[in-house]
């Protein structure tokens, strides 16, 4: 945990992604205390439509975007 606190800080990380099925409870700290935005990057689909993988590809790409605005 040290070193990834130790990074957040020296590489002044703003963004900190997550799974949605993987708990969140460490996430959710870290962005608290170091002023992290969470975005979730999503590798099992949820929807059942036709064309839900290529939404879930669409939103996870969206969000890894995010890190070049």
């Amino acid at each position: 945990m040290k070193n990834i606190i130790d990074y957040i800080k020296k590489n002044n990380i703003k963004i900190i992604y997550k799974e949605p099925q993987i708990d969140s409870k460490i996430i959710n700290t870290l962005s608290k205390k170091y002023n992290l935005k969470i975005l979730e990057l999503d590798p099992l689909w949820k929807s059942n439509t036709a064309n839900g993988y290529f939404e879930n590809i669409q939103s996870n790409l969206n969000n890894l975007s995010e890190i070049y605005e």
